[in-house]
């Protein structure tokens, strides 16, 4: 692979092509009027490419996939060993609005009806033929990833509104941007459940006493309200 392939560039170097995105988004009268078609091209393709900066060679769309499905994989992305399947849907599409949570249920009420269970189960099918390490599916605005388990029963996804949500945008580039996933960005995820709020926040206290010498101020420059674009 290339140095320009394999290049690791860091959140600030892409942080003004996210803002410019943003802009777009925010500037565009209703999303939910757009085709997948669209969608694709002014916000998926934009994000892939410009944000999470993957490259000519890594990047395969519409792949052929010949398991069950027999269908076609709209964005296969490889970095070295890893891979990864983007299932995109329009920005319409009915997918979980911006919370709190970070993970939900794959079968449950949220994540197992609709528009993105169909999305969920036909990108798990590709992914499990073409033996891809993570899952993703979005409809630009919610990005939702798991690992394509043969048991999903139990198993559990993880959410990131970026435009929305403080901080998602540089953690959708800490796991899925292309030299972060060559580097191994993907080994974090899992499937598992969410420690309840009671044990996180012991875990957090925890935590804070190992590291009573650390400046723990927060950064005023990441506590921000931001206005939702999702309706």
């Amino acid at each position: 692979m290339t140095d320009a392939l394999t290049k690791e560039i860091d959140w600030g170097e892409v942080s003004e092509a996210f803002d410019a995105l943003k802009k777009f988004i925010v500037g565009k009268d209703d999303l939910s009027n757009d085709s997948e078609a669209q969608t694709r091209f002014d916000l998926i393709d934009r994000m892939i490419r410009e944000v999470l900066a993957w490259k000519h060679g890594q990047v395969f769309v519409e792949a052929p996939d010949t398991g069950p499905k027999r269908g076609y994989i709209d964005y296969l992305l490889r970095a070295g060993d890893t891979s990864v399947v983007i299932e995109a849907k329009k920005s319409g599409a009915s997918f979980p609005s911006p919370t709190k949570r970070k993970k939900l249920k794959i079968t449950g009420v949220v994540l197992g009806t609709g528009e993105i269970a169909d999305a969920i189960s036909q990108a798990r099918e590709y992914a499990l033929s073409k033996n891809s390490d993570v899952v993703v599916v979005t409809n630009g605005i919610c990005w939702c990833y798991f690992i394509p388990e043969d048991e999903i029963e139990d198993a559990y996804a993880g959410l990131l509104f970026p435009f929305d949500v403080d901080g998602d945008a540089e953690t959708l580039f800490d796991l899925f941007s292309s030299a972060k996933v060559g580097k191994g960005s993907l080994e974090v995820v899992d499937n598992t459940r969410p420690p309840s709020p009671e044990n996180r926040l012991l875990s957090e206290v925890r935590d804070a006493d190992a590291r009573v010498d650390r400046n723990n101020i927060a950064d005023p420059h990441r506590a921000s309200t931001r206005q939702s674009i999702v309706r």
